[in-house]
């Protein structure tokens, strides 16, 4: 499932070309202390996972540790448990480990950032079900809202 966004990114927080300090680069200004710099994105869809972590870029984030599947998540273990937000793809494919058993696995890993399923599928899908039932998590829509996604990244830690 392909992600669209339909209204264009805001460009609040960068600097206008020709306007950054000591002529520098353009780009997203310095972020106050504690919004999101690191960012988890689980999603098996390449150009979702791309679009998602390019859109994070542009809203200041530094690193997006993108891993398309359970199995490259174990592989990238300290990189993910170094994000302050996960974005976790509910479904990740038939017959294989899902958005729900990786916040499993980060949560017994001690991860302690903030995590967020998405999914493309109805409330009626038995994983969604069971991703709605985390209380500790919110569930977001594909394709997802990019004022949606940067408020995720503006939340205080305990929201």
């Amino acid at each position: 499932m392909g992600m669209s966004l339909s209204e264009t990114a805001p460009l609040a927080g960068r600097v206008p070309c020709g306007a950054a300090p000591g002529g520098g680069p353009c780009g997203p200004k310095r972020r106050e202390s504690g919004v999101v710099r690191q960012v988890l994105v689980l999603e098996d869809d390449d150009d979702l996972r791309g679009m998602l972590c390019d859109l994070l870029r542009m809203y200041g984030v530094t690193a997006c540790v993108d891993v398309d599947s359970f199995e490259a998540l174990v592989q990238q273990r300290d990189a993910a448990l170094g994000c302050e937000l996960a974005l976790l793809d509910v479904n990740l494919g038939a017959g294989v480990q899902s958005g729900l058993d990786a916040l499993d696995w980060l949560l017994a890993q001690a991860y302690r950032g903030r995590a967020v399923f998405l999914t493309g599928h109805a409330r009626s899908h038995p994983l969604v079900r069971l991703a709605y039932e985390q209380t500790q998590v919110k569930v977001l829509a594909k394709p997802v809202d990019s004022r949606a996604l940067r408020a995720l990244l503006e939340e205080p830690r305990g929201a």
